[in-house]
């Protein structure tokens, strides 16, 4: 995942966000970590933030 931004003031400048992941497994914990987390919760729309939570 990559994100820059960029300011329209400061022209010719940018700052560069990267994140990179050697292995899925993260992935999966939080998959299962919020599986685990919504059983019993009503219908609705959920973050990682109301996971974890933020």
């Amino acid at each position: 995942m990559q994100q820059e931004f960029r300011d329209k003031k400061l022209r010719g400048e940018r700052i560069t966000l990267t994140h990179k992941a050697s292995s899925r497994e993260t992935f999966a914990a939080g998959a299962l970590r919020a599986a685990k987390w919504v059983v019993g919760r009503p219908p609705g729309l959920y973050s990682m933030e109301d996971v974890r939570g933020l």
